[in-house]
């Protein structure tokens, strides 16, 4: 399979700091949580399949005043 040929995977793209990567026994999910401009979040339940991982979700709507306030212009751009 070509890498054209495979599903978007959610840890593709820009990203602005280090991905973490946690178990949530609660909900029997994997999170990987990375930024793409605002916090964002995937989740799967095997994390061993990249096609398995949900598509990026944004933890917020916006980026609060107070971080775009104290931020370099380019980490504002999204």
């Amino acid at each position: 399979m070509t890498s054209t040929s495979r599903p978007s995977a959610p840890a593709t793209g820009p990203r602005r700091a280090a991905p973490q990567v946690f178990y949530f026994a609660p909900q029997k999910k994997w999170y990987l949580v990375y930024q793409t401009g605002l916090p964002s979040y995937s989740t799967t339940k095997d994390p061993s399949k990249p096609e398995t991982w949900s598509a990026p979700r944004n933890f917020q709507e916006e980026m609060p005043d107070i971080i775009r306030d104290n931020s370099a212009p380019s980490l504002c751009e999204r």
